[in-house]
């Protein structure tokens, strides 16, 4: 699920800023995770690593999380409670 906003300064054009949320499990745990980006090859470098085997390190207090793609790109995102994620999220999550 993707949520976009605008950064805009007077100086430079508009940059599209991305909030990915994904879900990853880890052994029997699923975690909602929250990913914010401005470069589209690294949504659609987590995109397709979907249903996949990739490297991830989940620090100690559980509220954050490396990701290391397919394509060997390093994602830092924010874990949250499985409240927070978006309904559509979910909704897309649970259709598989």
């Amino acid at each position: 699920m993707l949520r976009e906003s605008f950064l805009c300064t007077t100086r430079y054009s508009r940059i599209h800023d991305f909030d990915v949320y994904f879900y990853l499990r880890l052994g029997e745990q699923t975690y909602c995770g929250d990913y914010e980006t401005t470069v589209l090859d690294e949504i659609n470098d987590l995109m397709s690593s979907d249903g996949k085997d990739i490297a991830a390190i989940l620090d100690t207090s559980r509220k954050r999380i490396t990701l290391y793609t397919l394509q060997n790109r390093k994602l830092k995102a924010r874990i949250l409670r499985m409240s927070q994620c978006l309904p559509a999220a979910l909704a897309q999550n649970n259709s598989r």
